[in-house]
């Protein structure tokens, strides 16, 4: 009898930005926004952001904690919509998960509902652990575009 295997866990964020979808988009594209709120915790600062935002561009993102540790993330841009949606794989550190993170912006009164969808995580563990960490920068992507 051959086993199942068991189904890839995903996650889905959603969050408000006071600001239009075309400002939370650069909040994704331009390489200084997003060095201001991606990763998790309020310390962590980001020594790399190179990206290419186009459709099969790539990006390398090095994050370094107070602890001194640094995150590596890295992948490849599978779909660009201007100002509403970014789609785009997910590895971390020498580890080619297969995961993709979906970002779909959509404008919602004076502001912006941002769904940011991370499929194909291997096990809830790792689900968790992305939670974590997509919701602290969420976060601080907030505070950015309402400042």
């Amino acid at each position: 009898m051959k086993q199942q295997q068991p189904a890839k866990e995903f996650l889905i964020l959603k969050c408000h930005l006071d600001a239009s979808p075309s400002e939370a988009y650069r909040a994704w594209v331009d390489p200084i926004e997003l060095g201001r709120w991606w990763g998790p915790d309020e310390g962590d600062k980001n020594v790399l952001v190179d990206i290419d935002v186009s459709k099969g561009g790539q990006y390398h993102i090095v994050t370094k904690a107070p602890s001194g540790d640094e995150y590596d993330f890295s992948g490849e841009y599978r779909e660009v919509i201007p100002n509403e949606k970014i789609s785009f794989t997910w590895e971390t550190g020498n580890e080619k998960q297969g995961s993709i993170v979906t970002a779909e912006l959509k404008s919602e009164g004076d502001g912006t509902e941002l769904t940011l969808t991370h499929q194909g995580l291997a096990d809830e563990s790792e689900r968790d652990n992305c939670r974590n960490g997509w919701q602290g920068a969420l976060d601080k992507l907030e505070r950015q575009l309402s400042a």
